[in-house]
Formats: C-alpha cells, structure tokens, sequence
C-alpha cells in the first residue's frame, strides 16, 4: 500500500514540477501592469484628488520581516512609495502618476503571493522525500 501512495505522490510532484516552464523569458514589470491600467483608464474617467497629500496604506509593508527577501530588499514599501513626495517624483521624473503606482504595488503583492505559495509547494516536496527517503532507509 505505501508503495502505491508513494507512486501517487511522486506522480503529482513530477507532474507539478513539470509544469513550471522554466525556460520561458520573465515578464517585464509593465508587461504586467500597463494592459491592468489601460483596462481602468478605458471603464473610467479618472481625476486625482487631493494631490498634495499622502495615499493612506493599510495593507501589508514590504519588509524583511513580511515578505521575501526579494521584495523587501528592490523594493519601496506602498506606505512610502504612495507619500505625495514620492508621487510627485514618480510623476514628474519617472512619468507615471497615481494610478501606476498603485497597479504597481497590487502585482508586487501579486508577486509575493506566488513566491509564498511557490515556497510552500516546494517545502512540501522537501518534506515529503525527507519522510520518504528516511522510510526507505529503514527497510
């Protein structure tokens, strides 16, 4: 019977590792956010307000102790990124307002979320061969 349990698993994790395409070229940062953007420009007619002040964030930071080392090491927080200092630098010298950088925070939560779910998928496969290799050993 464990035999056979043993094959099931094996079969998901070949078929999950499988279909992780490896080779395909990453997307660019506005690959995934300009056709979002685009999207919301098109459905509605927007206008900032209150230019000069700070976009609350009450969702989560990017910080080392939240979110991956990645994340947390190349890039800003929302909290500090949505400051009417920064979106004014962002406007005026990077050429994108508001709206951009709020898409933008919303992929990297995207981003993170994958990279979490990604690492829990593989520390079960960790711990899964670890239990099965040590099984084995004893017979």
């Amino acid at each position: 019977m464990t035999d056979l349990v043993d094959q099931m698993i094996w079969e998901q994790v070949r078929d999950t590792l499988t279909r992780i395409k490896h080779d395909e070229p990453e997307f660019r940062f506005t690959d995934l956010t300009d056709a979002v953007i685009k999207a919301i420009r098109t459905a509605y007619n927007l206008r900032r307000k209150n230019k000069e002040k700070d976009i609350a964030w009450t969702g989560p930071q990017f910080d080392k102790d939240n979110f991956s080392d990645h994340l947390a090491a190349c890039c800003f927080s929302p909290e500090h990124k949505l400051t009417a200092e920064n979106l004014r630098y962002s406007e005026e010298d990077q050429g994108r307002d508001a709206l951009e950088e709020i898409v933008g925070v919303a992929v990297q939560l995207g981003i993170e979320q994958g990279i979490r779910m990604m690492s829990k998928r593989l520390n079960q496969t960790d711990i899964y061969f670890t239990v099965h290799d040590s099984i084995h050993k004893e017979k």
